[in-house]
């Protein structure tokens, strides 16, 4: 990581079209697999514990429920959710997103071009601005992971998509259901069951 010091002489805002998220394409995936597992693995909960009769009754209330919801409705809620929290939008592509192209005059008198992408947390950068930039050079270009504005006191850094941490939540919770369906966990609801009717008594 290099950091590189100077004053911005002229300054380009413009948008593109931005790349792939991976991890948020194969959560959406991952979901996929979990509204295929659930119903299997609802079954056989209520199966090994309360019968065939409640299981097959339980899976009419769960296609009933899905019927009531309908695609339509999962549609809407799924451009709710991205109004809510517009990360979830990007789950194939990262949409437009933000450049900032500026020449920075160092203290050594050179002019270096820099780029950041992204839609920036604190304030924009203006011309005469004096900053502070970390990141890497490549292909002539000085490409910013982060930097610190001096003038205003404001960082400039690009807001963060938790996509990793999305696919982590969506991995676990599909790695649980599988194993429950495996029976990994028959003896640890079990036991739970129990102390709850113990108790109850």
């Amino acid at each position: 990581m290099e950091t590189v010091r100077g004053i911005i002489s002229s300054i380009q805002v413009y948008e593109e079209e931005g790349g792939h998220d991976w991890f948020l394409t194969l959560s959406k995936a991952g979901w996929g697999v979990i509204w295929f597992l659930f119903p299997i693995s609802l079954f056989r909960f209520l199966n090994d514990f309360f019968g065939i009769a409640i299981a097959i009754a339980g899976m009419i209330f769960l296609a009933i429920v899905v019927r009531l919801v309908g695609p339509h409705n999962l549609v809407m809620l799924d451009e709710l959710l991205c109004r809510l929290f517009p990360f979830f939008r990007s789950a194939v592509r990262l949409g437009r997103i933000r450049i900032y192209d500026f020449r920075l005059r160092t203290a050594e008198g050179r002019m270096l071009a820099c780029l950041l992408k992204g839609n920036l947390e604190g304030a924009a950068p203006v011309i005469g601005d004096s900053v502070v930039l970390e990141g890497r050079q490549r292909s002539g270009t000085f490409r910013i992971r982060r930097g610190f504005n001096e003038e205003t006191g404001s960082i400039l850094a690009t807001r963060s998509v938790p996509s990793f941490w999305i696919f982590l939540g969506t991995v676990i919770l599909m790695t649980v259901i599988i194993l429950h369906i495996l029976g990994l966990f028959d003896e640890v609801i079990m036991k739970v069951i129990e102390y709850f009717l113990v108790s109850g008594e």
